[in-house]
């Protein structure tokens, strides 16, 4: 059996070795610290790499790297916010921490560098000098050398106990301790006396909590703006937020750590109706924030609600969900006028959470992403949370004919954003989802070098302003270099964020008896339209296009940028636009035609075919020749083709045949085929037929533009409520009746070239 020698050696070794790696991950964080003027705020920046064990920083400097900062007192008082996560089951030597400091006291004195309360020995360095003969092979942990204090609301300081030299102390010597809140409401007075320590040290690497951001934003408002304040931060999106001018301490924001390398990736689009839906959303939450506290919690619920189920994978019970709906049961028992309010809403994340072909297709594109996905090594899949990796794994899984176990030796590892525990490194990621800027931190801090987002355009749009603001942070405080890995990812996401576009509610709805009919005067007959000048558009794709040099295009804006209306001839080669996609454009326009004679066009539609029947009786009766027929109206002056004539009277089936435009030539026409029928009576067939194809014309050219303004996301929620109602068609139908193309080549009426296909 070893002896009580011998094994303190070994235990004393062991806890040598503990330190070591502390020492290794705290030891920049020092050599940083070093260099600052110890006045004002001093960001740490650890570069997307989360360091454990910032809350020993307070304990190191007072025992083990006394003198390694030179502006800072060998008796600093500390506050750590928002929490301290000592580790109990680390020990120092209480004879090797005395001696440091006595040699770090007459290194200062020598050097005459001395700062306040220096030579000050703390309790417990006095008891040490006492009772050198109990303590000096004693390891002790951290709270013994320095006391925790609880600070309350109040602002009354509870203080910690401290074992083992505790007893050996006496209360009239300066005691060393670090202030922590005593809950999460400091309050007031707390939050004072934590804002008067010497130090406050402020680890906020990749935290979220809203309640500990709070108090170090407010300790920030309240402390002395030349007291030293230690801001640790992993991202630039922990800064964001807080109560600093970010570039007053371009000079103490200190890179601890080199920041990772991020090559490139892409995005793999879902959920293509998403920007339009947002505005439905936003319609119905529209005002109610500001109507009571009350209402303003559950449209932040809803809200909430609404991306957990936009980003779902599955059908199982949403958390976000469940927690709207009992804070609107709630509601709705106190104040059911109020309540009321989110009707609308309620139905929509109703609709939503029962539509499965957007979970589906999440979960389809992530599965395909994942199987796909070229490369060796390990690949990471990040997911929203912890239920996501649960579907989408045991998803894979299936696919493949294996276990989850199995896809685990496959190399595929799947995590949650936030989730917490060691980030090893990985080269690939499948990122599925945006969960705000913690998705990025998450990439970079797992030092992803190419990733595949998985993503629909509003969380690609967020995604990309997020970086955009980290990237101006880092920049404004002259960190160009810490940034390049967010550039990098901005980059890939560019070519797939929207553009924004002004929300429009169109006029879709037909009004039978307000539509304005042209005169005669201004009609003019297909056969003889003059052609303005045309220009020739040449697109990427090899396709050829021409058209009017005043036609309208919409031209989808840049990342960032807002789509506009440019003619034709004001086209720039490399300009995005949105066209219609002509088999799919004709379908919904045979099928809104349809309903619209089977309905409010019922009359006219009925008037016209009953008008095509008498003329093809009384040519199947007379059997006139059509060239006779031709030269007669010519000699009336109303000169048509052949072919013209045939559109008139021998068409294959009513929907292919034609009428003549004008009420002359209608009548001129009625009398050469020999048509008997009074004046009365074929004036009124002539106007309803006329009616009848301008209402056309006018539910075509709605289509179009309804078509257009669904791909750039431009329909209002009122107009894709009525699109829906009326017409049976939803906004991913009328998406799909468009596309994109990009100009490669524009060739004007003047120049004369050849275009080379």
């Amino acid at each position: 059996m070893p002896s009580n020698q011998n094994f303190s050696a070994f235990f004393s070794s062991t806890e040598e070795c503990r330190l070591a790696v502390i020492d290794k991950d705290l030891r920049p964080m020092v050599a940083a610290l070093r260099h600052a003027s110890g006045a004002g705020g001093i960001v740490l920046f650890t570069s997307w790499t989360h360091i454990p064990h910032v809350s020993e920083l307070p304990l190191y400097l007072h025992v083990r790297w006394p003198d390694a900062v030179p502006w800072l007192s060998l008796n600093a008082s500390w506050s750590v916010v928002p929490v301290l996560n000592l580790d109990d089951s680390l020990a120092y030597s209480v004879s090797e921490s005395s001696a440091r400091r006595l040699e770090a006291r007459r290194t200062r004195h020598m050097e005459q560098r001395e700062q306040e309360r220096d030579f000050v020995q703390p309790d417990w360095e006095d008891a040490f000098q006492r009772h050198k003969c109990d303590l000096s092979e004693r390891l002790l942990g951290s709270k013994c050398f320095m006391g925790i204090d609880r600070v309350h609301p109040t602002g009354r300081v509870v203080k910690g106990s401290r074992p083992v030299l505790g007893r050996y102390t006496s209360h009239s010597e300066y005691r060393p301790h670090i202030q922590v809140p005593a809950n999460r409401r400091p309050g007031e007075f707390g939050l004072r006396t934590l804002a008067e320590a010497d130090v406050v040290l402020a680890d906020i690497q990749f935290y979220r909590g809203i309640r500990g951001r709070k108090i170090v934003s407010s300790i920030l408002g309240i402390r002395e703006d030349s007291a030293p304040t230690v801001i640790v931060a992993a991202s630039p999106s922990d800064l964001l937020g807080l109560p600093m001018d970010i570039e007053n301490v371009a000079e103490t924001f200190l890179p601890v750590l080199p920041p990772p390398v991020f090559i490139g990736g892409g995005v793999v689009s879902v959920g293509g109706t998403r920007l339009s839906a947002q505005r439905s959303l936003d319609l119905a939450l529209e005002g109610l924030s500001d109507m009571s506290g009350e209402l303003d919690r559950l449209v932040r619920l809803a809200r909430a609600a609404w991306w957990s189920l936009r980003q779902a994978v599955d059908n199982y019970e949403n958390r976000e969900l469940a927690r709207y709906f009992a804070a609107l049961e709630r509601l709705q028992n106190a104040r059911p006028e109020e309540a009321s309010m989110l009707t609308y809403c309620t139905e929509l994340l109703t609709a939503t959470a029962a539509d499965v072909a957007i979970q589906q297709e999440r979960l389809d594109a992530a599965v395909a992403s994942i199987i796909h996905e070229e490369g060796n090594g390990q690949l990471l899949v990040l997911v929203r949370d912890q239920r996501t990796a649960l579907s989408v794994e045991h998803s894979v899984a299936s696919v493949l004919g294996i276990d989850t176990k199995g896809l685990h030796e496959l190399g595929v590892t799947t995590r949650w954003v936030g989730q917490r525990g060691l980030h090893r490194s990985y080269e690939r990621a499948i990122v599925i989802g945006y969960s705000g800027m913690a998705t990025l931190d998450a990439i970079l801090s797992h030092r992803v070098k190419n990733a595949q987002l998985v993503m629909d355009p509003l969380e690609v749009r967020a995604a990309w302003y997020g970086a955009n603001s980290m990237i101006e942070l880092l920049k404004s405080v002259g960190q160009s270099a810490a940034a390049e890995p967010l550039e990098s990812l901005m980059a890939a996401l560019e070519p797939y964020v929207p553009p924004f576009a002004d929300t429009a509610e169109l006029p879709i709805g037909m009004d039978v008896a307000g539509t304005t009919i042209k005169t005669e005067s201004n009609e003019i007959d297909n056969d003889f339209r003059a052609n303005a000048g045309e220009v020739t558009l040449v697109f990427e794709d090899g396709t050829i296009m021409t058209t009017g040099q005043h036609t309208r295009f919409e031209v989808l804006g840049a990342a960032g940028g807002h789509t506009t209306v440019t003619f034709a001839e004001n086209l720039q080669i490399g300009d995005k636009i949105v066209m219609l996609d002509d088999d799919s454009h004709e379908l919904f326009s045979e099928r809104r035609i349809a309903m619209l004679d089977a309905g409010v066009l019922k009359e006219f539609a009925a008037a016209r075919e009953e008008w095509l029947l008498i003329v093809k009786s009384v040519y199947s009766e007379n059997r006139p020749s059509l060239r006779k027929i031709t030269r007669v109206l010519a000699e009336r002056g109303h000169p048509v083709t052949y072919s013209t004539i045939r559109s008139w009277i021998t068409f294959k089936d009513i929907d292919a045949a034609s009428t003549p435009a004008s009420w002359e030539r209608f009548r001129a026409f009625a009398a050469a085929l020999g048509v008997s029928l009074y004046e009365p009576d074929l004036r009124r067939y002539f106007d309803r037929i006329k009616r009848w194809r301008v209402l056309h014309r006018k539910a075509g050219r709605d289509l179009a533009r309804a078509i257009r303004a669904s791909y750039s996301s431009r329909l209002g929620p009122l107009t894709l409520a009525q699109i829906e109602r009326e017409w049976g068609m939803s906004v991913s139908q009328l998406m799909s009746a468009a596309q994109m193309r990009v100009v490669d080549d524009i060739i004007k009426c003047e120049e004369e070239a050849y275009v080379d296909i």
